[in-house]
């Protein structure tokens, strides 16, 4: 009975969870910003969303689950009864936004992860991260981002530990239900919120080597997920924040010494992917509306491809297919077609060439 309890508890809140109607593109239309090295918070990690406070219901299902779970905890439970039950409270701590109480409830649990028992393996696991990343998340609202990032990290690696070489690190869950396009993100993945505020962590602690791999590592887990919109606001934040940080390294190098052939490709392989999160975030816009991801990204494209030197014909062609396709993710740019106009004639099409600088004269004036 007290098992069938903690598991109703839990899956009524996943549901409810589902149902939550969020804008990702509002919640972390900052995220991944660097700021003054000596502010609060060097680069912007915004906190996972929760329902404190929002329509819906969602404060009375918590309470009403808090009570229920407070209930339970009275009676005589098994040592996995006991662990579950202390990560599905915290949980509904967390989305209330009691971060006290939730730091309560998982601080006395263990960090290792749990032997497989009667628990499913796949639901232990997913436990484990939740309990983890809740603690984490608590050492950063207390200012502890070293600890932070020792929990973000030891989940990450224990968890990887116990998966497959084949099986897949993060594994979306979504609803299809009022969702205009089509797939309702969940409000928090555990495992894809370990990996990414690992990365987030070490850039803000100035361990920038670290924080490169960690955060490259998170994009080509998220690189692979089902379905590929999944994060994909995120995931491009997270992506221009990457190229961000190895331009800077790269900037003093190439200066020195031409880059290398895998950094060279390194850097125009995220610019793919940068475009290829654009078109999954973003459509031709209305006449009133400008995309600044999309302008952005355009002008970052073309500044590396002068660093990291792709002179070429082949790295030209590679340019001009983001052009192109940013095109259709604008209304007239005229920063676009100047990138547009420069790129084709270093390619030596001069005829498109004319004809694009002929349509910016027009919309420059």
């Amino acid at each position: 009975m007290d098992f069938s309890s903690i598991v109703c508890s839990e899956a009524e809140l996943e549901e409810y969870l589902l149902s939550v109607k969020w804008d990702p593109l509002e919640h972390w239309k900052d995220d991944g910003t660097v700021q003054a090295a000596d502010s609060a918070q060097p680069i912007i990690a915004r906190y996972p969303m929760n329902i404190s406070g929002s329509s819906g219901g969602g404060d009375k299902l918590l309470d009403g689950l808090e009570k229920r779970l407070q209930k339970v905890s009275k009676h005589t439970l098994t040592d996995e009864e006991k662990y579950q039950l202390q990560v599905v409270l915290a949980k509904v701590y967390f989305y209330g936004a009691k971060f006290d109480q939730c730091k309560q409830a998982v601080e006395s649990l263990p960090t290792a992860l749990p032997d497989e028992g009667t628990l499913s393996p796949a639901y232990a696991k997913q436990l484990y991260m939740a309990q983890m990343v809740m603690r984490g998340i608590a050492a950063e609202i207390e200012g502890d981002r070293g600890a932070a990032h020792t929990m973000y990290n030891k989940a990450v690696l224990a968890f990887k530990e116990r998966l497959s070489s084949q099986a897949a690190i993060v594994v979306p869950r979504g609803s299809v239900s009022g969702s205009e396009r089509g797939f309702r993100e969940e409000l928090v993945n555990w495992p894809e919120e370990a990996l990414y505020r690992r990365a987030m962590m070490s850039l803000t602690l100035g361990d920038t080597a670290s924080g490169i791999g960690e955060l490259g590592s998170y994009i080509s887990v998220m690189d692979n997920v089902t379905p590929p919109t999944f994060r994909a606001f995120r995931r491009l934040r997270a992506n221009r924040l990457y190229m961000q940080m190895v331009r800077q390294r790269l900037g003093g190098d190439a200066a020195a010494q031409p880059p290398s052939a895998e950094v060279k490709d390194d850097v125009m392989l995220s610019h793919r992917r940068q475009l290829a999160l654009l078109k999954a975030t973003y459509a031709f816009p209305r006449a009133s509306e400008t995309h600044n991801e999309v302008l952005y990204e355009v002008d970052c494209a073309a500044r590396d491809w002068e660093l990291v030197q792709g002179f070429s014909r082949t790295d030209s062609l590679r340019l001009l297919e983001i052009l192109y396709e940013s095109v259709y993710l604008t209304f007239n740019s005229p920063r676009v077609l100047r990138h547009l106009v420069h790129t084709l004639v270093r390619f030596g099409d001069y005829h498109e060439a004319s004809l694009a600088f002929g349509t910016y004269r027009e919309l420059a004036g």
